[in-house]
C-alpha cells in the first residue's frame, strides 16, 4: 500500500520539533547566531568553540538497525566485561531542584530557543524536570519533546547527560543546539583520540550543558568513570533517555543496551530520570517505567491527532502499476520525499527507475557502504536531491521541514 501527505504545515514535517532541538523558529531570535559571538566571552550556558564528545576512544553506536535495523556495530560490541557493574553509589555532586520562578520560565524559553510560548504539556514537564522529578514523556514527532529537557538543562547548574541511539541523530541535534549558541557536544566513534579528550577537558572544566551519548558507550566503566568525576567536580543535572521505546522489548526497536540503563540508578540514586518516545503503547510504557526504574514518575502522554496530515491507503496491483502511482505523484509534489519499500534489493530497483525514468532519487539502506549512505543523506539533507528511496533504517535523526510527500511501497 502506499499513503502520501501532500499538505503538510512547515512545522511539522519529519523530524522537524517545534520547541524542540531540530527546528528554527520563524520568530525574531532574541540573540544573535553562536557562529557571531566571541567563544571567550560566551555565557557558560552557552557554547564555547568546543566540538563534541567525551570519554574512551571505544566505538558506541548504531547507524542503522538489524536486517536494515541494527548493523555497523563496532568490535568492542558485545563485549560485556566493560559495561556497567554494580558499584559504590554516586552522589550527583551537589545539585538541588532548580528554584527559577514560573513566571520565568517564558523568558527563558525566548532567551535560549526563541518562542514566545510553550506548546501544550511542555512547561508543566519543564517545571517538573526543573523540580528533581522522573519523568515519561510521549509526545509525537512535531510535539518538541526535545525542549523539554534541554531547556531545563540550560536553567539547572551541572551537565545533563542525554541518551541518544544514531549517530545521525546525535549530530543533527548538537548541530542544532549550538547554532543556537547552546554549549552542546556528542561522543562516538567518530572522534579521534585527540578530539575526545579535548572534549573531555571541556566538559570537566563546566563548559558544556548537554552532552549526547549512545547507550552502549556509556556503560562502559571507562565513561562511567568520567561521569563519577563530572559529578564531583560539576555535577550532574539529570539523565534524559531519548527514543526510550528502545528499553522495551515490547517496543518496535528493541535495543538490550537501553534495558541496562536501569543500573543506573544504583550508581546515581538521586539523579532525575526524563525518558521520552514519540511512541508507546500502554504496555511499553509500563515497560520503561520498570526497566529504566524510575521513582514515581510523572507520566505525560499527548495527543496524537495529527490534524494537518493527510493519509490514503491504495490497493497494489501489479504489472507496475504501483510504480506507475508512484510516479505519478511524486512529480506532483512540491517538495522533498522519502519512498519506503521492505527490503534493500526493491530500494535499489526503486532508486535506478526513478533516475532512468528522470527523477532525481537516491538509495538508502543498511547494505550499503556507509561512507555513501551518509553521503546520500546529506545530499538530502540539502536539498541536492529531492527523493530518497530507503528502508526502515532511514528516518530518525532526519531534521528537515519540507517533506511534503512519504510513500510506502
Amino acid at each position: 500500500m502506499m499513503s502520501r501527505d501532500l499538505k503538510l504545515a512547515p512545522e511539522e514535517q519529519l523530524g522537524y520539533e517545534p520547541g524542540g532541538l531540530g527546528s528554527r523558529s520563524n520568530q525574531e531570535r532574541s540573540r544573535s547566531p553562536s557562529q557571531t559571538l566571541d567563544p571567550g566571552e560566551m555565557n557558560p550556558m552557552l557554547g564555547n568553540g568546543f566540538g563534541d564528545g567525551f570519554g574512551d576512544d571505544l566505538g558506541d553506536d548504531l547507524s542503522d538497525r538489524e536486517g536494515d535495523r541494527a548493523i555497523d556495530l563496532d568490535p568492542s560490541f558485545g563485549r560485556l566485561d566493560d559495561r556497567v557493574l554494580p558499584s559504590p553509589a554516586v552522589q550527583p555532586s551537589s545539585i538541588e531542584p532548580s528554584s527559577i520562578e514560573p513566571a520565568s520560565l517564558e523568558g527563558a524559553l525566548k532567551q535560549y530557543f526563541g518562542y514566545d510560548s510553550f506548546r501544550p504539556g511542555q512547561r508543566e514537564i519543564v517545571a517538573a524536570a526543573l523540580a528533581g522529578q522522573d519523568q515519561l514523556v510521549v509526545i509525537p514527532t512535531g510535539g518538541g519533546k526535545s525542549l523539554c529537557f534541554q531547556l531545563p538543562a540550560l536553567l539547572r547548574s551541572g551537565v545533563t547527560v542525554v541518551v541518544s541511539p544514531l549517530i545521525a541523530l546525535m549530530q543533527d541535534q548538537v548541530t542544532a543546539l549550538r547554532d543556537n549558541g547552546i554549549a552542546a557536544t556528542f561522543l562516538n566513534s567518530t572522534l579521534s583520540l585527540a578530539e575526545t579528550r579535548n572534549r573531555e577537558a571541556a566538559i570537566l572544566a563546566g563548559k558544556i550543558k548537554l552532552v549526547y551519548v549512545a547507550p552502549e558507550r556509556l556503560l562502559t566503566e571507562s565513561c562511567l568513570a568520567l561521569c563519577d568525576r563530572l559529578a564531583a567536580r560539576v555535577g550532574l543535572a539529570a539523565l534524559a533517555i531519548d527514543e526510550a521505546h528502545c528499553v522495551s522489548e515490547w517496543g518496535h526497536d528493541f535495543r538490550p543496551d537501553y534495558r541496562q540503563l536501569g543500573s543506573l540508578r544504583d550508581r546515581y540514586p538521586t539523579l532525575a530520570f526524563m525518558a521520552l518516545t514519540a511512541t508507546a503503547t500502554d504496555r511499553v510504557r509500563q515497560d520503561i517505567i520498570k526497566q529504566l526504574r524510575l521513582n514515581q514518575p510523572r507520566v505525560h502522554v499527548a495527543s496524537f491527532n495529527r490534524p494537518n496530515l493527510y493519509y490514503e491507503v491504495r490497493s497494489k496491483r501489479g504489472n507496475g502499476e504501483a510504480y506507475r502511482d508512484l510516479f505519478s505523484l511524486l512529480k506532483r509534489v512540491d517538495g522533498s520525499a522519502i519512498v519506503y519499500c521492505f527490503s534493500r534489493k526493491r530500494v535499489d530497483e526503486i532508486a535506478n527507475k526513478l533516475q532512468v525514468d528522470g527523477i532525481p532519487a537516491l538509495p538508502y539502506h543498511a547494505g550499503m557502504d556507509l561512507n555513501l549512505r551518509t553521503e546520500n543523506q546529506t545530499r538530502f539533507i540539502r536539498d541536492d536531491v529531492r527523493i530518497m528511496v530507503a528502508t526502515i533504517a532511514f528516518g530518525m535523526g532526519i531534521d528537515k521541514p519540507d517533506v511534503r510527500f512519504v510513500a510506502h511501497l
